[in-house]
């Protein structure tokens, strides 16, 4: 059976309960942007969606009724697709305006969309060691047009800054994937009991080196997508024991969780109880008394034949970071001129808006020049109900198509 290596650790009762529940339906969740859309809109619109069950600005998708990925919306930026459980780590680490959040293993960027829709007064750095996963991490955050947000690239196991930096991190660390065995039965085909020794080391680097990063006063969540005790657990009891200035939250002892003896403040999410997929979550918090940080003015750099409306804090991490994406990416320099950038049309709020219609909308998308009523000249924003869609350049009521090539496709 697929579970029997968690009896171990487990009552019967409840791997008995996880094995049959793996042939319940897996579920489909969105986090939308409030600034963008209401609740009461997307519920119009796909009427059989149910309320999260903490997060106010998400929706579950129980039978997957609904293609949300090919819609008009998602492609706006008006909601991200995530896991309902998923979510939750951004949830519970309850980031507050001008946090300095690091999102240690980031991509492709849900966790650190979910910090940003939930808070886009924080200042968040989405961490990974992955290039081409880091770049489909850029490519959610501008359809999202997110400006809070500072993508880098880095092995953090081998990272040489130990000084306490950030006021919150999330350690989502690399797992086994066993809370994934219903979603995806490659990760379930993919499982062995090796899998899981391979990876508890760098589970341990990755804490040790969250809690070198962490300020005083400052809190941790350290979360898995496994249900394995030794990835869970048997992380956070020893690493407890080791750093006697650290200590749990109880996070939430709903119905909805199940919390082992061992460390019952953690939880896990398990099929049986809540609509999502598997997941373990942790709350830590450092003993001291925090620092009140400051609003950051934006900071227009140029790098590298690029433009970034940034700040200085972003700006400081390039000593031991590698920034792929520090903020918003405003122009680029082709061919010796400087010429707008996607993300900055979804993000800056600065261009002029024209709004536009929904089958002029589907046509942009799609790549076609559109025509436009308003008399406006240059560089603007294209809207559809208010939502940034994308750049354009008009010349006599006629808008030059700008969306970016990689991104084209038919919406019907």
């Amino acid at each position: 059976m697929a579970y029997d290596f968690l009896r171990k650790h487990f009552e019967d009762e409840v791997v008995d309960k996880l094995e049959e529940s793996l042939s319940f339906s897996p579920t489909r969740a969105i986090i939308f942007d409030e600034n963008k859309i209401s609740k009461e809109t997307l519920k119009l619109i796909f009427p059989l969606l149910e309320d999260h069950p903490y997060l106010k600005n998400a929706l579950i998708d129980t039978k997957q009724s609904y293609n949300l990925g090919k819609t008009l919306l998602h492609e706006l930026g008006a909601y991200y697709i995530m896991d309902s459980s998923a979510m939750l780590v951004s949830y519970f680490l309850d980031v507050k305006d001008d946090d300095f959040v690091l999102d240690m293993c980031a991509a492709p960027g849900g966790k650190s969309i979910a910090l940003s829709l939930l808070n886009p007064r924080c200042y968040i750095v989405s961490n990974d060691i992955s290039r081409s996963r880091q770049q489909e991490t850029i490519k959610n955050i501008e359809r999202m047009g997110l400006s809070n947000i500072c993508v880098t690239l880095n092995d953090l196991t081998n990272l040489k800054l130990d000084k306490p930096t950030f006021d919150k991190i999330i350690l989502d660390a690399p797992c086994s994937g066993s809370g994934m065995f219903r979603k995806e039965k490659k990760m379930l085909e993919d499982f062995s009991l090796e899998k899981i020794k391979a990876l508890l080391t760098t589970q341990e680097k990755l804490l040790e080196k969250a809690y070198a990063l962490l300020k005083p006063g400052g809190e941790l969540i350290y979360s898995t997508c496994s249900f394995s005790y030794e990835e869970n657990e048997g992380q956070i009891i020893p690493f407890l024991n080791r750093h006697e200035d650290m200590h749990i939250f109880d996070i939430d002892h709903s119905p909805h969780f199940y919390h082992h003896k061992d460390l019952s403040f953690a939880l896990h999410v398990f099929f049986y109880l809540f609509p999502g997929e598997g997941h373990f979550m942790s709350k830590l918090k450092k003993d001291g008394t925090r620092e009140t940080n400051k609003p950051l003015n934006i900071i227009e750099q140029v790098a590298n034949d690029h433009i970034y409306l940034t700040n200085e804090r972003f700006l400081a991490l390039k000593k031991d970071f590698y920034l792929l994406r520090p903020g918003v990416l405003k122009a680029s320099k082709v061919s010796k001129t400087w010429k707008l950038e996607h993300h900055y049309a979804k993000a800056a709020n600065e261009l002029t808006k024209v709004e536009i219609d929904e089958n002029d909308a589907k046509n942009y998308i799609y790549g076609l020049n559109i025509k436009v009523k308003d008399k406006v000249e240059g560089y603007v924003t294209l809207t559809y109900k208010n939502i940034p869609l994308g750049l354009s350049k008009i010349s006599h009521h006629d808008a030059k198509n700008l969306y970016p090539k990689g991104l084209r496709k038919k919406i019907n």
